[in-house]
């Protein structure tokens, strides 16, 4: 079966009760071409309108014609990019102005192809605020029923991420610059890796690919077999407590000048998903340095 624009409607997906569900939402945002909230609508209009002024992030309605159209841009939106409608061209309604030249294609296939197939949007991309600064924003989008529109129309929902990038872009620059092994493991239940630096792939003797098919107790193999139950007691510690653990063990993989020293120290990270975390760093005693005393049998 056609709809408007020619994009084929999709089987099992929601139908009429998804438009009572978007249609105060379309006749606040988009005026007369939606029509008027009137009725109990007028109680939700104002309750979205206060969301939309002040949510984080922002929403869009777009239009996804011969070219796309922004139907509507939350003040939300505006306030997080520091642009104003006036801003943009067309009246603040042209959508690709707002995002940064070497994401357009992308954002725009994106959405052609959602619109075409009704698969959820998801993904991320760059906008240029008002001082020319890149900043991220994460994008999830939706075909939604609009009978104002002869085209297919979706509702967009972005969020600021740009804090995220840049703490993932420094901890990403400390991961490869750092001369000592770092490691995140998760719990689930067994410890798994999760990440892990070059240096500590180095001390392993691993490649990545070996490094992370290990996970529990093979995971201690990075030590030499008299020291792997004192590494085993301290992380678990670690994780049960939350305490900063530390300990010190032979290296299995020797080094060129023959046994490594190494030392450990792993804190357990809550809050970031459904497992904790145990990020764990690994330096290497060398030349004269003295490290800790490993367990000796």
């Amino acid at each position: 079966q056609q709809e408007g624009g020619g994009a084929v409607r999709r089987p099992g997906r929601a139908g009429s009760d998804d438009r009572g569900v978007w249609e105060p939402l379309l006749r606040s945002c988009c005026g007369p071409r939606g029509g008027r909230a009137a009725g109990a609508d007028s109680y939700y209009s104002i309750q979205l309108q206060t969301l939309l002024q002040y949510m984080e992030g922002g929403v869009l309605i777009v239009e996804i014609g011969e070219r796309m159209r922004a139907l509507y841009i939350s003040p939300s939106f505006y306030s997080a990019s520091g642009l104003k409608p006036e801003d943009t061209t067309d009246g603040g309604r042209e959508l690709l102005s707002m995002i940064h030249p070497d994401d357009r294609d992308e954002f725009e296939r994106r959405l052609r192809h959602g619109a075409q197939t009704y698969e959820h949007v998801d993904f991320s991309y760059r906008i240029t605020d008002a001082r020319g600064t890149p900043a991220w924003r994460r994008l999830r989008a939706q075909r939604i029923d609009y009978a104002g529109s002869p085209f297919p129309v979706m509702l967009i929902v972005t969020t600021d991420i740009t804090e995220i990038k840049k703490t993932a872009a420094l901890f990403d620059a400390v991961m490869r610059s750092s001369p000592d092994g770092i490691g995140v493991f998760e719990l689930t239940p067994v410890l798994k890796p999760v990440l892990a630096n070059a240096a500590l792939l180095r001390l392993a003797g691993l490649t990545r690919e070996e490094f992370f098919e290990k996970s529990g107790d093979e995971l201690l193999e990075i030590a030499a077999p008299e020291d792997r139950a004192r590494l085993l007691s301290e992380l678990d510690a670690a994780l049960k407590s939350g305490r900063l653990a530390k300990a010190a063990f032979h290296a299995a993989a020797e080094g060129e000048d023959g046994p490594r020293r190494v030392s450990a120290s792993g804190v357990r990270i809550d809050g970031v998903g459904e497992s904790p975390l145990l990020l764990v760093m690994f330096a290497e005693a060398s030349g004269g340095e003295k490290g800790p005393e490993p367990t000796t049998k």
